[in-house]
């Protein structure tokens, strides 16, 4: 498959209103408009007349006009001219969605299932929308290992013999490939606090990345020290949105029991999963090698997961890895 065989978060719904906007997807600039009929529309951005960027047009009540001749075009792609009525064209007409107060995007041919995340025991408290000067490589990496937590988020009051000492589990199945990240020490006292936990709670986090499209959903909570029974927190949904071979589009949704946390507390975890993000972005960014292959990196037992999950990107985003089919 393609990555525009896919669907992927691309805009946040409140920022199309009545002027068109262009985003970029798999390395295609794309122009997207709300048509006063057909609703939330995505055209290839390039008018097949004369190569006008229609993200400059003008919406109309038949569609979008372009700037130059004012050629309009429907949400199908269907195109007329005004001064030449019966000359017809088509251009590309992507299968859009609203869902999470998102807008998504699809291509034209598409037949993969919506990724559906929304839960009815969990409510959206948050998003994170970031645009990472990285492939999607080495950014599905960073969020798939936790060895970096000591030296990169210090402040999660992680050490490296905690992180040595946590038992790491990894499983896999056609569809996703799992990790449970369990560390032995007891959650601090602000923290147990803040979450009205009992004494002797330990953190767990889960993670599941999925497939179609490649996003992964991490599953954060406590063990109960009475029964050692797991109780979800927050769940944090990832999405990596590959815009072109250098730049990566993160989407993260954030998803909490309604009515455990207040209005305090959901800020609180804007707050600091904003300022995990933030982070990461500050590595990412700075990345020396930012193509390197699996075979390129000295990689140990944090590494599992994402050596698990570089095996499938080729079958999952099959443009992007021409010359490789099959390997990684």
């Amino acid at each position: 498959m393609n990555i525009l065989d896919h669907w992927h978060p691309i805009l946040p719904r409140e920022q199309l209103k009545d002027k068109p906007v262009e985003v970029q997807l798999a390395n295609q600039r794309i122009v997207l408009f709300r048509h006063p009929e057909q609703g939330i529309a995505a055209l290839d951005i390039r008018c097949p007349h004369r190569g006008m960027d229609l993200s400059y047009g003008k919406v109309q009540t038949t569609g979008l006009a372009c700037r130059y001749h004012g050629w309009t075009f429907d949400a199908q792609g269907q195109g007329y001219s005004p001064c030449n009525p019966k000359l017809k064209t088509q251009t590309t007409a992507y299968t859009t969605r609203e869902y999470a107060d998102f807008i998504w995007l699809s291509g034209p041919a598409s037949q993969a299932p919506f990724p559906a995340f929304l839960l009815p025991n969990y409510a959206k408290v948050g998003v994170h929308l970031r645009r990472v000067q990285a492939p999607i490589e080495p950014v599905i990496d960073n969020f798939l290992e936790v060895e970096h937590f000591p030296t990169a988020h210090q402040w999660l009051g992680y050490g490296v013999q905690q992180i040595n000492e946590a038992n790491l589990v990894i499983e896999k199945d056609e569809q996703t490939v799992q990790m449970g990240f369990y560390p032995i020490e007891p959650l601090y006292p602000l923290v147990r606090k803040i979450f009205q936990l009992p004494v002797g709670s330990r953190y767990f986090m889960d993670i599941t990345a999925h497939n179609s499209p490649l996003y992964t959903v991490h599953h954060q909570g406590w063990l109960n020290p009475a029964n050692n029974q797991k109780k979800t927190l927050l769940i944090n949904v990832v999405f990596y949105v590959p815009l072109n071979p250098s730049e990566t589009l993160l989407v993260m949704f954030l998803l909490a029991e309604p009515g455990r946390f207040s209005l305090l507390k959901n800020a609180f975890i804007r707050q600091k999963t904003g300022q995990l993000i933030d982070d990461d972005l500050v590595i990412l960014n700075n990345l020396v090698g930012k193509n390197l292959k699996v075979q390129d990196m000295r990689l140990g037992a944090h590494d599992k997961a994402l050596i698990e999950v570089r095996k499938r990107l080729p079958q999952i985003y099959a443009d992007y890895y021409p010359k490789e089919t099959g390997k990684q």
